[in-house]
Formats: C-alpha cells, structure tokens, sequence
C-alpha cells in the first residue's frame, strides 16, 4: 500500500505542473465514512487510527495554506487560527472538519447574502478544474460557492432562505444544491464572544454540472478523479469579524493573496488530489503501514 500512495503522490505531483490553480496543492485523503459522525466535535478527525495526522492542515505549522485573501493579518494565533481536515469517501461525498480559535466572535447579519461579513467559512467547488467565470445564469452552473453559519439555524433550504446554516450563493434555482441531501453541517458554537473556539464539519456533493434541478444536474464523481489522479478545483474560506457585526476584517483562505476573486472565477481555487489514506486502502479500514506524508508536501507547490 505505501508503494501505491506514493506512487499517486508522484502521479498529483506531475499532474500538479500542468493545473493551473491558486495556491499551494491540496491533497484530501480517502476516509472511511461510515465512521464520521457529523456533530460539530472532530471526534473522529482527531483518531490517529481514522486520519493521518500529518496531513492535518494547521494554521500554525502550514501557514501556506491560511493565507490572507483581503483584509488585515491577524496579531497572532490568539486573534485567529485554525485547523482543517479534509476527507474523501467512496459514497461521492467530500467530508471536512474545521476548529477555529477567536479572539472575538461576531454572528447573527440577517441575511445569508451578508454572511461573508461575519465569522464563518466558505468553500468554492470546481469539481471539473475547467475554471472561469461562474456567475452567469444561476450562479452555479460551473462552479458553486457554499457556505455555512454559525448559531442556531435551520438547515433546509426553503425553511428560511435568508437564515440557513448551509446555504450557497447563486439564485433562488440552485437552492437545492445546500439541501441536506447534498450538503450537511453541524457546528459548534461557544455562548462566549471573547477568547473562543468554535467548529465546523460538514459533508458535500460537488457538481460537474449546476442546474435548476438535480435531474439536469450532472454530480461529479470523486472515485473517478481519484483514479485518474486528476485535481478538482476547491478552496476554503474563512471570514473573521472583529470590530463589529457587519464588517469582515480578514478572509483567510487556502487560495492565499491571489485568490480574492474566487467568490466569481473558478481559476482562482486551489488544485485539490484525491489520494489514498496510508492508513488504510480505498474501500476498507485495513490498517497499513503508515507513510511518511513529511518527507513529500514540500513537492507540492
């Protein structure tokens, strides 16, 4: 197994240079998941036995992947900071587990539209990497931005289109695609606003094709990229506000400085490889011997 996860790594490697996306490479590792459990508590994220911990993004040990979209750069981890872990799993959902560490925790805008300018964290999805401009038509033909919020909301759809805790930016016909059937998230929040920590996990159908409906949508599939070697285009953002409700003072986000059109062009995601687990094989919890994920993310860009 460790031969064949190295060999894919190579393989994203090569690939790597002919993509064109913004900010270092991302690698989502296979997770068995019937194992996650989407509460808010990374119980499971944390297990050494379920995910490869050197693959963990951390905003203290990879700061290439927190990079300041627009705004100012936080005093230090006491004002923010973050880690992320990212999965794949054979039932064609992408899984993510964020933890985020506040100096000041400001939410509640009225309107998922506003969302950006509180605390919350974004994802732009280009699950083909044909990149361009995706706000044409209902916003998420191409490519799709979703979204998720903190504090007490509904999560379908429909219950209440300008409060939901998942929710995509687009017009009213792509809604369904932030259902609870195609996107799910729990969260933690904290009753405090100072000194904080909050979380986010989620899981997440990605689309080839948006549309007005999910029969004209065409669903991407992850088992095919991961044995292609192929990237999608993802990237993850998250906004802090700090001096008042309303106003973001900072996006941090895996694209880094030259991802702040990503809110409208796909070019601007990261290149993101499904690859193997090397703790266990794609379709199986069988334990292997573990790889040396360190010695090789410096090959990545």
């Amino acid at each position: 197994m460790r031969a064949a996860w190295l060999a894919l790594v190579a393989c994203a490697f090569v690939a790597g240079t002919v993509y064109a996306g913004t900010g270092p490479d991302i690698l989502i590792p296979y997770i068995d998941a019937s194992r996650v459990t989407i509460d808010g508590a990374g119980t499971e994220w944390e297990d050494p036995t379920f995910y490869p911990q050197e693959m963990m993004l951390s905003s203290t040990d990879n700061p290439e992947y927190f990079g300041i979209v627009t705004g100012s750069e936080p005093s230090g981890p006491e004002d923010w900071s973050a880690v992320l872990y990212l999965g794949w799993g054979t039932d064609n959902f992408l899984y993510g587990y964020s933890r985020v560490t506040d100096d000041i925790l400001l939410i509640g805008v009225p309107r998922n539209g506003d969302a950006w300018k509180e605390d919350d964290l974004e994802m732009v999805v280009d699950a083909d990497n044909s990149g361009g401009d995706y706000r044409t038509g209902i916003h998420a033909e191409n490519a799709q931005q979703f979204g998720i919020r903190l504090g007490e909301l509904p999560l379908e759809p429909g219950a209440d289109e300008d409060a939901t805790r998942c929710h995509i930016w687009a017009k009213e016909e792509a809604k369904w695609m932030s259902g609870p059937d195609y996107f799910y998230a729990e969260v933690v929040t904290p009753t405090e606003t100072e000194n904080v920590t909050y979380a986010f996990e989620w899981k997440l159908a990605l689309w080839d094709e948006g549309a007005a409906s999910p029969e004209d949508a065409v669903r991407h599939d992850l088992l095919a990229s991961y044995n292609a070697g192929e990237p999608i285009g993802f990237g993850v953002a998250w906004d802090d506000a700090d001096t008042e409700l309303g106003t973001r003072d900072t996006q941090i986000g895996t694209m880094g400085p030259e991802g702040n059109a990503f809110w409208k062009n796909a070019d601007h995601c990261n290149d993101a490889y499904l690859v193997d687990n090397p703790l266990y094989e794609v379709g199986t919890t069988v334990a292997v011997e573990p790889s040396s994920w360190g010695a090789l993310k410096a090959s990545f860009k």
